[in-house]
This record gives C-alpha cells, structure tokens and sequence, in this order.
C-alpha cells in the first residue's frame, strides 16, 4: 500500500502512528493508528475489524469491495 504516514501521539518512548490509505479494489480510504500499550492496530476510519471466535483476523473496508489484508 502506498500509505500517508503521520506521527499522532507518543506512548512513553514509542511514537502513535496514523496511517491512511487507499483501498486497491475500489476508490475508498480508510486509516488506522499503532497502539504501542496494547500492541495492535486501531481502525479509525473506513473499515472494521473482522473477529472470528474472539480473535480479529482482518481488516475489511466497509465499502461494497472485498478488500482484504
């Protein structure tokens, strides 16, 4: 992904990230943000975490395309 990358925050000596790209399959952005105290990945905008038994397995945009990561 050809992602715009933004420094949003610090948690101790570790730098929040912002990231904002565009989906692949369709014309549709979607961002994430690093969350270093709980070692994941936080959807802000334009997707939605996909669980299966309690577990997240990926990221999907919310649009009608099939994007997957």
């Amino acid at each position: 992904y050809n992602a715009q990358k933004k420094q949003t925050g610090n948690y101790f000596s570790s730098k929040i990230w912002n990231f904002r790209m565009k989906c692949h399959l369709c014309d549709n952005w979607f961002e994430i943000e690093t969350d270093p105290k709980n070692t994941e990945y936080v959807v802000k905008s334009g997707a939605k975490k996909k669980m299966k038994n309690g577990k997240e397995e990926k990221i999907r945009a919310q649009s009608n395309c099939l994007m997957q990561m």
